[in-house]
C-alpha cells in the first residue's frame, strides 16, 4: 500500500473509481477495491427495489466466495496447463527472473463495458507504467469476483449435468425430451420441494465445510475420478451417490464434527441431516414416476438428473440477467464469457512461445519467467505486465490448493 501511495497517482485514481461507484464513501474506495463488489448489489437495487441478499441467502453467498477464493488459483494453474503451458514441480534455483502479472480483468474490458458503460473512461485512462497499471487494474479485477463466482457455479452445473448424459450416450436435444415428459407427469410440489431440497442440502455443506479446521476438511473433499482404472469402479447406476459423496461423507462423519464446530454450525449441522433425509424421502417418492422413461437410466439416477438440468437452467438464467452476457457451454461462442477467458489464455500461452522463454513458476496472477526476449516495455501489445527482476529465485514446490471434483470447471476448455 506503501509503494503504491508513494509511486502512483493514487487520489486521481480513487477519484475515478468514485465515478464508477458515487454510492461508495472514498474511504471505502480508498483504502477497499473490494469494495467494489458492491456494484453488483446496486445494480439489482436499481432493477429489482429490493437487495440481492438478505438474512441466510446473505450468508449463503458469502460462503460460497470464501471457497471459491481458496480455489481459483487452481483453477487458473489448470488453465494454464490446458493452454499447453507446463509449470515445472521441484525445487531449482534460477538467476534473473522476471516476475509478470496476469491481468484477466483487463482482457475482458470490452465484456465489462458492454454491462456498464461507465467502465469505458477508466480503462481509457490506464497508465503505461507497470506499477501504476497493476494498481489500476486492481478495480476492475474486484468487481469482476462475484461474476467469476457465479461463473464457476454456472459451468460447473452444467458439466455436470452434460457429462451425466454423456455417460449414456445421450444426446441433450433427446434428454430434454424425456424430462419434459417427466415434468408433465410428476407432482409438481413434489418437485419443486426435491429440487429445493437439494439445492439447501449443497449450501449447509458449504456452511459447515468453511467452519471446519483443514484436517476435518480433507476428510470429506473428494477427489477427481481422473484414471480409467477409477473411472470403471462406478456404474452409471451410481453415479447420483457418487456426484454426491461429499455430501455423503459429512453425514457419515456429523458426529465426529459436532464437538469441532461453535454452536450455530451444529444446529446447521443438524438441519443438513434433517434436509438429507427429507431429500432421499422425496426422491424415493418420484422414482415411481421415473419408471420406464428410458432403458438407458435407472430411475433412481434419472430423478436425480433432473436436478441437475433444473439447476443448469436456472444458474444460466441468472447469470445473463445478473451480468448481461452468456455463460455458454461452446468454447467457439463469441458472445459468452467462456470464449474471452479460453483466448486470453491461449494468448498468454503463444506470447511465451514467442519470446522463447520458460515459465518457471506460478503463483495466483504471478508468473515467473526465465530466459528468452523479457523485453516488455511496450504494455499496449502484450497480455502481461512486467513487475520486477528477481535475480536469485529459488522455485518450491506449490502450495496445496483446496480441491474437490464439484467446484474445478469455472475455465474449463
Amino acid at each position: 500500500m506503501k509503494r503504491l501511495i508513494e509511486e502512483t497517482p493514487f487520489i486521481e485514481d480513487t477519484l475515478r473509481k468514485l465515478d464508477l461507484a458515487p454510492y461508495l464513501t472514498p474511504t471505502e474506495i480508498a483504502f477497499s477495491n473490494r469494495s467494489l463488489r458492491k456494484m453488483h448489489d446496486f445494480k439489482h437495487w436499481k432493477k429489482a427495489h429490493n437487495h440481492r441478499t438478505f438474512g441466510y441467502e446473505r450468508k449463503i453467498d458469502q460462503d460460497a466466495a470464501q471457497i471459491f477464493k481458496k480455489r481459483f488459483p487452481s483453477i487458473k494453474r489448470q488453465k494454464l496447463e490446458g493452454a499447453g503451458i507446463k509449470i515445472p514441480s521441484g525445487y531449482k534455483n534460477y538467476s534473473e527472473v522476471l516476475q509478470v502479472y496476469m491481468p484477466l480483468e483487463h482482457w475482458l474490458m470490452e465484456e465489462m463495458c458492454q454491462s456498464d458503460s461507465s467502465w469505458a473512461p477508466y480503462f481509457a485512462s490506464l497508465s503505461l507504467q507497470p506499477l501504476e497499471r497493476i494498481a489500476q487494474l486492481k478495480a476492475p479485477k474486484a468487481a469482476l469476483e462475484k461474476e467469476f463466482e457465479e461463473y464457476n457455479a454456472t459451468m460447473n452445473s452444467y458439466k455436470r449435468y452434460s457429462n451425466k448424459l454423456k455417460s449414456i450416450e445421450l444426446p441433450i436435444k433427446d434428454a430434454d425430451a424425456l424430462f419434459r415428459d417427466f415434468d408433465r407427469t410428476a407432482p409438481r410440489g413434489l418437485l419443486d420441494a426435491y429440487y429445493l431440497s437439494l439445492e439447501n442440502l449443497r449450501n449447509q455443506y458449504r456452511s459447515i465445510y468453511v467452519a471446519l479446521d483443514k484436517q476435518s476438511r480433507t476428510k470429506i473433499r473428494t477427489g477427481r475420478l481422473t484414471s480409467k482404472k477409477n473411472q470403471i469402479e462406478f456404474s452409471f447406476e451410481q453415479f447420483s451417490q457418487i456426484d454426491n459423496f461429499d455430501i455423503i461423507k459429512l453425514v457419515q462423519y456429523a458426529k465426529n464434527f459436532m464437538p469441532l464446530l461453535p454452536e450455530s454450525r451444529q444446529r446447521e449441522l443438524n438441519r443438513f441431516l434433517s434436509n438429507f433425509n427429507t431429500a432421499r424421502r422425496l426422491s424415493r417418492i418420484l422414482i415411481p414416476h421415473a419408471k420406464g422413461i428410458s432403458p438407458k437410466i435407472a430411475p433412481n439416477d434419472f430423478v436425480y438428473v433432473t436436478f441437475l438440468r433444473y439447476e443448469t437452467t436456472i444458474r444460466s438464467e441468472e447469470f445473463f440477467e445478473d451480468f448481461g452476457i452468456r455463460a455458454s457451454s461452446d468454447i467457439n461462442d463469441q458472445s459468452s464469457l467462456r470464449a474471452p477467458i479460453g483466448n486470453f489464455f491461449k494468448f498468454i500461452s503463444n506470447e511465451i512461445k514467442k519470446r522463447r522463454t520458460q515459465v518457471v513458476d506460478h503463483k495466483g496472477d504471478y508468473l515467473y519467467l526465465y530466459g528468452g526476449n523479457l523485453d516488455f516495455s511496450a504494455l499496449e501489445r502484450t497480455a502481461l505486465i512486467p513487475i520486477r527482476i528477481i535475480k536469485n529465485y529459488a522455485v518450491s514446490q506449490p502450495q496445496e490448493v483446496e480441491n474437490d471434483n464439484n467446484q474445478l470447471e469455472l475455465l474449463a476448455a
